[in-house]
């Protein structure tokens, strides 16, 4: 389904400051823990349990959780493991019946401007006139 991440997907813009060694030792760990959720997925998406184990055990390398489930998230989309979006189901065509006939919608936003202040302008004056 998905492609193959070229080897830059794996260096994080966060580690900029650290040293060289430090930087490929991350993006090995990367590499390796892709691999390892790769090599689990393959056949049948994870369960809740599974993921959870590997966010755990992407701590000991240590991979942040965050970009754990990130990597995790990837690889289900390669494999083609990825539920449709949760929207995709419940999205329904706009009520026609509902929208203003005849606005215009390309008015300028000095004219919203002057009719806001007019507005603005009439309630104030209610209001010194009430008290």
């Amino acid at each position: 389904m998905g492609r193959e991440l070229p080897p830059e997907a794996f260096e994080s813009g966060l580690d900029h400051h650290l040293a060289p060694e430090v930087r490929r030792a991350r993006a090995m760990n990367r590499r390796l823990f892709r691999e390892m959720v790769k090599e689990q997925i393959a056949d049948c998406p994870i369960t809740r349990s599974q993921r959870r184990a590997l966010v755990r055990f992407a701590e000991s390398l240590p991979i942040d959780n965050f970009e754990a489930r990130l990597l995790i998230r990837a690889v289900e989309y390669e494999c083609g493991h990825v539920a449709p979006a949760a929207m995709a189901e419940i999205q329904t065509p706009v009520a026609t019946e509902y929208l203003c006939e005849g606005a215009d919608h390309d008015a300028s936003p000095t004219a919203w401007f002057e009719t806001a202040c007019a507005a603005l302008l009439a309630v104030t004056c209610l209001i010194m006139w009430l008290t």
